[in-house]
């Protein structure tokens, strides 16, 4: 009896695709004759992924339902205790960028100020700078500040 040899032709229209395919090629070409097989193989996996062998269950005794929950409740105290410490450190991380922010905007604002007051032909006293005097964040600033805090529900 002859060798039956069934055949598919397969139309690829997406170019990423395509693509992804030939660098998958170019990396492994060495492990297949030709790329035929390399496709063969390709298809192979992706039929073993989308029907899913069903796990086994272990051959032997089953772990006791207390031993498990005792794990189950250690391994949840670590992940609750990395999570703690995370949120502290992300909090502390917050509090730092806000003092830094604050201190820019500071800064930002009295530069401002210092130059409006120099193009209006008054040029500032270093004891005004130094006390803070333009420190004050203009109000057409501010009043950008609270409608983006209130279009972004932070008020």
């Amino acid at each position: 009896m002859k060798n039956f040899e069934v055949q598919h032709t397969i139309r690829l229209y997406d170019p990423e695709l395509i693509a992804e395919i030939g660098r998958a090629f170019d990396a492994h070409h060495r492990e297949f004759r030709n790329k035929n097989e390399f496709l063969t193989e390709l298809l192979r996996l992706g039929v073993k992924q989308m029907n899913p062998v069903p796990p086994v269950p272990p051959v032997g005794n089953p772990v006791p339902p207390c031993a498990a929950a005792g794990t189950l409740t250690d391994e949840i105290k670590e992940i609750h205790a990395i999570t703690t410490e995370t949120a502290q450190y992300l909090k502390t991380q917050f509090k730092k960028l806000y003092v830094h922010v604050a201190v820019a905007e500071k800064l930002l604002a009295a530069i401002y100020n210092i130059k409006t007051s120099e193009l209006a032909g008054t040029p500032p006293l270093s004891e005004k700078v130094e006390d803070g005097f333009f420190d004050d964040l203009p109000m057409r600033f501010e009043k950008i500040i609270v409608s983006l805090e209130s279009r972004y529900g932070l008020r």
